[in-house]
C-alpha cells in the first residue's frame, strides 16, 4: 500500500479565522486590553529593510516597579538601559530600534504589545528588574514564554479546538480548517522556539559581562511574553534588593556593558 501526502499552504489571517469559524471579532484576542487588529501572520520585509527591535523598559509613571536602595527606582533604570541599547543599536545602521516608552509615563501591557504589531516588528525585548525577600540573591536572568498552548491566550487566539477543526471520518479531514489550526500551532511553536534561542545567545553574551541568576533561562506566562507573532524575551537585569546589584544598576557605565552586551547578543542572533 502507498501513502501520498499532499500539504495545502494557506495563509492564516484573524478574517480566515472569523470566516471559517462564523467567530465574532471581539473573540480574537491577545491579552485582555488588547484586541487583535493586525495579520497573524508576520508581514515579510524587503531585503533592504531594517530590522525592527521593540525595546520595552516596564512600569513608568505611577508604576515605579521595584525600589532599590537610596530610593532608586526601577522604572529609571530600565528606561536608562533601553535608552542605551536603543543608541548602540542604530548606531549600526542595520536596526530600527522602538521603545514602547521614552519618558517617564505608565503604559499598559496591551499598548505595549500592540506597538509591536504596529511596527512589523523583528524582535520584542522587555526590560525589567526584580527584588525578592532574600537580599542574598542577585544575578540576570532571561525569561521566555512557558507553555504556550496551555495558556489562556493561546486558547483565545486560536479559538476552541471543537469550533477550528473537524474530526477524521473515512479516512480524510471534514473540514480544510483542520490545515488551519495545525499550522498555528506550528507557528507558534516556532516562535516559542525562536525565543528560547534568542535568549540563549544573550545569555552567552551576559555571562561574560556580570553574575547570572542560577539557571538563567527561566520561563513564565507574563502578558509582554504573549506576542504570538514574534520572538520576545524578558530581561530580569538583577535584584535591587540586593546591595550590589542595586549598586551596580546604579552606575551608568555598568548599564552602558549591560546595553552592549544585549546589541550583541541580537545582532547575532539576527546575524545567525
Amino acid at each position: 500500500m502507498q501513502y501520498i501526502l499532499y500539504l495545502n499552504l494557506i495563509r492564516i489571517t484573524k478574517n480566515t479565522i472569523l470566516k471559517k469559524s462564523n467567530l465574532k471579532p471581539s473573540t480574537l484576542s491577545i491579552s485582555p486590553d488588547y484586541k487583535l487588529t493586525k495579520d497573524l501572520s508576520y508581514r515579510p520585509k524587503s531585503k533592504n529593510q531594517l530590522k525592527i527591535i521593540i525595546l520595552d523598559p516596564g512600569h513608568g509613571g505611577r508604576d515605579p516597579g521595584a525600589i532599590g536602595y537610596k530610593g532608586i527606582y526601577e522604572k529609571d533604570i530600565l528606561l536608562n538601559t533601553a535608552k542605551e541599547l536603543k543608541k548602540l543599536l542604530e548606531k549600526t545602521g542595520n536596526y530600527k530600534a522602538v521603545l514602547t516608552r521614552n519618558k517617564d509615563y505608565f503604559i499598559a501591557l496591551g499598548k505595549r504589545i500592540a506597538i509591536s504589531q504596529q511596527e512589523n516588528a523583528d524582535l520584542f525585548i522587555s526590560l525589567h528588574a526584580n527584588s525578592v525577600n532574600n537580599q542574598s540573591l542577585r544575578g540576570l536572568s532571561v525569561y521566555t514564554l512557558s507553555d504556550i498552548k496551555s495558556s489562556n491566550n493561546f486558547k483565545k487566539t486560536t479559538i476552541k479546538p471543537n469550533k477550528i477543526y473537524a474530526t477524521l471520518q473515512n479516512g480524510g479531514c471534514k473540514n480544510k480548517l483542520k490545515v488551519s489550526y495545525i499550522l498555528l500551532n506550528l507557528k507558534y511553536d516556532r516562535v516559542i522556539n525562536c525565543s528560547a534561542r534568542l535568549a540563549g545567545y544573550i545569555i552567552k553574551e551576559m555571562k561574560r559581562k556580570t553574575k547570572l541568576l542560577t539557571r538563567p533561562h527561566r520561563f513564565a506566562n507574563f502578558t509582554v511574553l504573549k506576542v504570538l507573532n514574534i520572538p520576545s524575551v524578558l530581561i530580569e537585569l538583577g535584584f535591587l534588593s540586593n546591595q550590589e546589584d542595586n549598586q551596580l544598576l546604579s552606575n551608568p557605565a555598568y548599564l552602558h556593558k549591560i546595553a552592549a552586551a544585549l546589541a550583541l547578543a541580537i545582532d547575532n542572533y539576527l546575524s545567525a
